[in-house]
């Protein structure tokens, strides 16, 4: 692939995601939660979902020349990040443990890494 397609795929993934947790956070969670809308936990989970989906993209951009077997080391990588948070929050005050919130950490780094094989390593 081209590398400026490839880093214009990377950058609008990075931003989307940043995006998206900023908007989830700061506008839709509280909306809902005003509400009282029923979500079922999902605008509590999806910013974990996003964080995770793009955080390997950060890593794609500092480290231009990554193999898709780096690639699959940051997308591990990012879920485990995204879950040791979360466990920490089970011994500490000041987050809340919620176990949609793992899941959605590993379902967004494996979305990327399903995304990256397809988009980004594809021959």
């Amino acid at each position: 692939m081209c590398s400026s397609k490839r880093l214009i795929i990377i950058i609008c993934c990075l931003f989307g995601s940043f995006l998206a947790v900023i908007l989830l956070k700061s506008f839709i969670r509280p909306y809902f939660s005003h509400y009282n809308i029923r979500d079922f936990g999902i605008t509590g989970s999806l910013p974990n979902f996003f964080f995770c989906f793009g955080l390997p993209f950060v890593s794609l951009l500092v480290e231009r020349s990554s193999s898709f077997k780096q690639f699959k080391t940051f997308c591990i990588v990012s879920a485990s990040i995204g879950t040791m948070y979360e466990l920490g929050q089970w011994f500490d005050t000041l987050g809340v443990f919620d176990p949609l919130d793992i899941v959605a950490s590993i379902g967004g780094a494996t979305l990327t890494f399903f995304f990256g094989k397809r988009y980004l390593f594809s021959k």
